[in-house]
């Protein structure tokens, strides 16, 4: 498996962040597997990795999670210290995402988990499609 060729992946690969500091979540781990294409980037940060983007790109707070952000890429590259919603153990994300191209994707099971917790008609469609893809692997 390897990653898409698309400039929001160069843009990941810019920030540099450190190995076992983060991983991709929302659709991102979707996009890497071929899935669906995803439209940006969200990423989980813990140390290190946190503390460099904040440094680094625009904090703002999401109106619907109410959390901590920081936005690269006008938006396009979002990265959190927290995920929504529910509770997360974070660490446990980091700690067993797959790695792909060298960069940790968040495994599907965590994903699957919060498209049911979010519950929207694209999560539903998104659900769908990660069924028929891990019939066929």
């Amino acid at each position: 498996m390897n990653l898409p060729e698309h400039p929001l992946f160069e843009e990941l690969k810019k920030l540099v962040l450190p190995q076992g500091e983060y991983a991709v979540f929302g659709s991102g781990p979707m996009w890497v597997r071929g899935i669906r294409v995803a439209n940006d980037i969200d990423i989980i940060a813990r140390g290190v990795a946190w503390e460099q983007t904040r440094a680094n790109g625009k904090m703002i707070t999401k109106e619907d999670s109410g959390l901590e952000c920081v936005q690269f890429v006008e938006g396009k590259v979002e990265v959190y210290h927290g995920w929504y919603p529910g509770e997360w153990d974070i660490d446990e994300i980091i700690d067993t995402a797959e790695i792909i191209d060298g960069i940790p994707f968040v495994r599907l099971e965590y994903v699957i988990d919060w498209k049911k917790k979010m519950g929207r008609e694209k999560d539903k469609k998104d659900l769908a499609l990660i069924q028929e893809y891990l019939s066929k692997y």
